[in-house]
This record gives C-alpha cells, structure tokens and sequence, in this order.
C-alpha cells in the first residue's frame, strides 16, 4: 500500500491532525514507510505518541516554521473536527458498514447505541472517552500555531530580542521618554507561557508593576483582556507604554496594590487625572476584541439529526477553537 495514500486516509478520517500529517509527510516520513511497506500495523494512537515526542523536543524556531508550512491543514482540520466526530458516531453505531474497508490505520470503533428520547447521556460520554484525545491533539496545533504567529508579528515590531529575555525568565522594564513611570514586566515561574496558552488568561499572565523612573514603587497592576492569549497580552502592553498610551493602562487597570506615598500619589494625578488608583475596583475588559481571533463555524452539512449533531458541534467547539485571520 502507497505510504502517501495511508497518510492522506488518516488525515481525511481525523486520525492524524494537520501538523501530525506535516510531520510524517516531512521529517519522520520514513517511519511511516518503513511500516506500510512491511506491512507493519500503524495506529495512530501510536504515531500520535511519537509527533508529540517529537515536535515537544524541536527547538522552538523549527516548531514554529514547521507549524507555520502547516497553517492551511491546521486550520481545515479545526474546522472538520465536527464532520470527524460525526463520522465516528456514525461509524460506531452502524459497524457493520464499515467492516469491508480493512483500514490498516483506523483502529476498531466502540459500539454506541443512542436512545432517542436522551442522547446526550450517552453522546457526551462516548465522545469524552473515545475522541477527547483528538480534539486535544487539534486544541494543541492550533495554539502551537498561534504562538508561531504571535512570534512572527514579534519580529515584524521589532520585539524579538525582549520576549526571548522574557521567555527565559528575565524581567523587562519599558517606558516612554516623556513619561515620569516605567512599568516592569515580570513572568511568572514554571511554565507560565504553555499554562496561559492552553487556557486564555482572564487577567494579566504576568506580574505587571509600575515605578517611577527613580524605582520608586506606584503600584501592582490587573488588566483583563479577554480570551487574548498570553504573547498577545505582552505586546499590547509593551506597544501601549512605548507609544505614549500608558494612560488606557493606568485608568483601567486593577490596581492589586498601591503606593502609600502622597507624592507619588500626587504625581500619578498630575500625570494622568483619571486614573483611579483604588484596589478592587472591578476587572473592566480594556481590551477585551483587540487581540481575539474569530471563532470557527460548524460546517452545515451533516447526517447525523439535528439533535444529535448539535450535541457534537458543542462538544467539538472550544475557546481554543479559532481561526487565524
């Protein structure tokens, strides 16, 4: 059997994501071979163990290249997630439709029988058990992606040099000339950057403090920008201050902590009127849109019923779920 066949089948019935096929078409490819060719079993829980493995230990710069040569399958497989679902729930309740394929790489699917007054007891749980691994897998391409991205767009403005001292653990300081404050920039430990990836932060990823320029202490800052991930929140801040708008920071931001100097207090009031420097004072979405990525859409054509289907497309769809315009 033809290798790049075996991989096309796998791809088109949801068995490898769009950056898993990339791999096994480029780099790994002889792996592959060497199994269809010997006719070896392939399963996909197998070569999914091994991209993982894999695309975990390239170095960043390879993984976004290879993520970015992926983008168009990264983003058609997200928005097939719900006709891969279906398909499968098709699959396993009628298997004997299936038995004459002899798919070497579609392992055999469960049996699901759906009672028609309550599907969703039965649904929700099959999908969980037996495609939650799947919809992970394209959950992590499409953030591997995004991140990618964001690196991009670091290098387009000129920030590269500062987010690899902040992926490597360093404080950053940033401020605009005519302005008395400077705000630093402080991450978090541990892996912070793949934690507020994975699940959008709903406040600042990042320990955010303001200073005057002689390291006198003002104050520890919240600002909320909704489903934006964590890079993203880095540079807006960073763009923000350097273009002279600290003040959309300073007057909308949490203040978590602040200075209890009446000169700094005084100076902060020259400097920016409306700021309200009092602590929790409410999480207003300053940039709630500015950064955010639109949604994918189910697609319309479907076998399943209508009831059904509707349960699978929710399950399918996540905040992580996004298309890159």
């Amino acid at each position: 059997m033809d290798t790049e066949y075996v991989l096309s089948g796998m791809l088109e019935h949801g068995e490898l994501s769009g950056l898993e096929y990339s791999l096994y078409r480029g780099p790994c490819y002889n792996m592959v071979r060497h199994r269809v060719d010997n006719n070896l079993e392939l399963r996909s829980s197998e070569l999914a163990l091994s991209a993982e493995a894999y695309l975990t230990a390239l170095p960043i710069h390879e993984r976004h290249g290879l993520c970015l040569h992926s983008r168009e399958l990264i983003e058609e497989q997200a928005r097939r997630l719900p006709d891969i679902a279906e398909y499968r729930v098709i699959r396993a309740q009628t298997p004997s439709r299936w038995a004459s394929l002899g798919l070497i790489f579609d392992a055999e699917t469960p049996l699901l029988q759906l009672p028609a007054d309550n599907a969703e007891s039965m649904l929700i749980p099959w999908l969980d058990e037996h495609l939650a691994s799947l919809r992970q897998r394209f959950q992590r391409d499409l953030l591997w992606l995004r991140e990618a991205l964001d690196w991009r767009l670091f290098e387009k403005v000129g920030k590269k040099r500062e987010v690899q001292l902040f992926l490597a653990g360093q404080a950053l300081e940033v401020c605009h000339a005519k302005s008395p404050f400077k705000f630093v920039l402080t991450p978090e430990k541990g892996p912070w950057l793949l934690r507020n990836t994975q699940v959008p932060p709903l406040s600042t990823p990042f320990r955010l403090e303001v200073y005057t320029k002689t390291d006198v202490f003002v104050g520890h800052l919240c600002v909320v920008a909704h489903k934006t991930p964590a890079l993203d929140q880095l540079l807006a801040v960073l763009l923000h201050v350097e273009a002279g708008a600290e003040q959309v920071l300073l007057e909308k931001a949490n203040w978590l902590r602040q200075s209890r100097s009446a000169d700094v207090l005084q100076l902060l009031r020259e400097q920016c009127p409306s700021a309200q420097p009092v602590v929790s004072r409410g999480f207003p979405a300053i940039m709630e849109g500015a950064f955010c990525l639109q949604e994918i859409t189910a697609p319309e054509n479907v076998c399943c019923t209508p009831g059904v289907q509707s349960l699978i497309v929710a399950w399918c769809q996540t905040d992580t779920m996004v298309s890159f315009s």
